[in-house]
């Protein structure tokens, strides 16, 4: 995820969300602005951020990156790249039944034109769920079974974001 905020250009607008069993906003949509510090700020927030083997909500980050976008965005292309390895496993009740899940969150989403663009990551990584999430929002999938196969799809990513500036969650 470094490595994308690496790409961006001056007038892109960056936010990092984490998520465990909850969400997290480390680092809020903030406008890339020429000799700034907001590149390697955005990039401590990611190094910041410890996995964890433990719940996992994708629906309340998908959510929470949304809400931001809403908030603090533009008019500008919104996307969020979603960096997971798919499994939300707080959607499973009784215990997280407060939680939003993919299922009603990504719907919801796509009804405001923002894109979710996702990367599988790890061999185990549920490719599947992540495809859907992509393409129920008009974003690309990837799977990245190793750090180093993040340098390519992160090159498609800028690659698709040549045309516009862009509002993205990390």
């Amino acid at each position: 995820a470094s490595q994308f905020v690496d790409q961006m250009q001056n007038g892109d607008q960056v936010g990092v969300v984490s998520f465990n069993a909850s969400a997290y906003l480390d680092f809020g949509l903030t406008q890339i602005t020429e000799g700034s510090s907001i590149k390697d700020d955005a990039k401590t927030a990611i190094d910041d951020i410890e996995a964890s083997d433990r719940s996992t909500s994708i629906g309340e980050a998908l959510l929470k990156a949304q809400s931001e976008l809403l908030t603090k965005g533009g008019s500008i292309q919104q996307v969020i790249i979603l960096f997971s390895d798919g499994q939300d496993t707080t959607n499973f009740p009784p215990l997280f039944q407060d939680l939003p899940g993919i299922e009603a969150v990504v719907p919801r989403i796509a009804a405001t034109a923002t894109k979710i663009h996702t990367v599988a990551v790890g061999a185990g990584a549920d490719q599947t769920t992540m495809q859907k999430i992509a393409s129920e929002t008009g974003g690309e999938s990837y799977f990245a079974q190793s750090e180093a196969d993040l340098a390519g799809i992160l090159a498609s990513i800028e690659e698709a974001f040549q045309v516009s500036k862009v509002e993205a969650f990390v």
